[in-house]
Order: C-alpha cells, then sequence, then structure tokens
C-alpha cells in the first residue's frame, strides 16, 4: 500500500522530479510482476492460503485501479481548456514512466498523447486561420496568435508542427489586414460607407 501511495503521490505532484516518476513506475511495475507471480502459482497448501490469496489480489486489484484511473485522468485533461505548459508536462511525465511491462500496458500510451497534441495543436491553428478568413477582429486575432505561440512548447513532441504554422498564420493575418485597409481606403476615397 506504501508503494502504491508513493507512486500516487508522485505523479499526481505537478513539480515531481522524473526520475522519481520512472523509479516509482519501476517499483509499481515490480510489485504488480510479483503479485501476477503469486497469483499465477501452482496450488501450494503450505505457502499459499486463501488469505494470501485474496491479499495479493487485492494489492493487483488496487494497483492496477489507480494506473486506470491515473490514465483516465490524463485522457480527460488534453482537452481544449488544458494549457500548453501543462500539456508538455504531463507528455514529458508519461515519458517517464518507462516502458515496464505490466505498468506499461496499463498506463496512457505516449504515442496516442502524441497524436491528440497533435489533433489540439491542427485545431488551434485552424480556428486561428477561419478567423482570419471570417472576420476583421485583428486586436482577438493577435491575442491567439500570442496564445498559440506558447504551443512551441510542444514542438519536440509533435514534429515542429507548431512551428511550421505560425509563421503562414502570421502572413495569413498581415495580408488579410493589408486587404481590409485596401478596402477601407477605397470606401474612404469613393465616400461609400454603405457597406
Amino acid at each position: 500500500q506504501e508503494i502504491l501511495k508513493d507512486w500516487i503521490e508522485t505523479v499526481s505532484n505537478k513539480n515531481s522530479d522524473l526520475d522519481k516518476v520512472t523509479r516509482s513506475t519501476e517499483v509499481l511495475n515490480f510489485v504488480l510482476c510479483e503479485t501476477k507471480e503469486v497469483i499465477q502459482m501452482p496450488w501450494n497448501e503450505d505457502i499459499w492460503n486463501e488469505d494470501l490469496q485474496a491479499l495479493t489480489k487485492t494489492v493487483q486489484c488496487g494497483i492496477l485501479t489507480a494506473v486506470v484511473d491515473f490514465t483516465k485522468q490524463v485522457l480527460h485533461t488534453l482537452n481544449d481548456k488544458t494549457s500548453y505548459e501543462d500539456i508538455a508536462r504531463l507528455i514529458t511525465q508519461v515519458q517517464a514512466f518507462g516502458d515496464f511491462p505490466e505498468t506499461s500496458m496499463h498506463l496512457p500510451r505516449l504515442e496516442s498523447l502524441k497524436e491528440t497534441v497533435r489533433n489540439r495543436v491542427s485545431n488551434d491553428a485552424k480556428k486561428i486561420e477561419d478567423m482570419v478568413e471570417q472576420t476583421s477582429e485583428f486586436d482577438e486575432i493577435d491575442r491567439l496568435l500570442i496564445q498559440f505561440e506558447k504551443a512551441a512548447i510542444l514542438d519536440n513532441f509533435v514534429s515542429q508542427e507548431v512551428s511550421s504554422r505560425i509563421r503562414p498564420l502570421r502572413r495569413l493575418r498581415t495580408d488579410r489586414e493589408e486587404v481590409v485597409s485596401g478596402c477601407i481606403t477605397d470606401m474612404i476615397e469613393k465616400n461609400d460607407f454603405s457597406g
């Protein structure tokens, strides 16, 4: 129970040392391996009794429940409201879990998380692009661009997706502003403000 408590505290702490995350997950994996081995042992009345079997299954079930709950929490966290910094921290933490056989099959898959983040980055860029094409609210567009630039912290996880999108978005915004300015100038010159 102490091992599980330590792992939960470690992964719940945003400022946990990544080496501690790895070590804690490794220990948890070891306990899962041991419980699996004990459960699969042939029945021997000298060492194996119902109390030991129940205790072993309780320990295993507690660990698996905590790991699955954490995975669900991670997947729930990766929504449109989560800051890019928190997403980067979360992915870094998932990397630190390592590839231990018993725990990794129940923890979030790194490649799956990267794909989710790649989709988030793509959707955020598309929202900005749509806004540039549909409105002339340049203050709001600039605010969104500044916010999107913060996603560059995710570039190592999403194959430089953010950096490759920022420049075209800025160029699109500048081109749109020039078109709007040109239209306003024409309207002023023609005294045509009807619409």
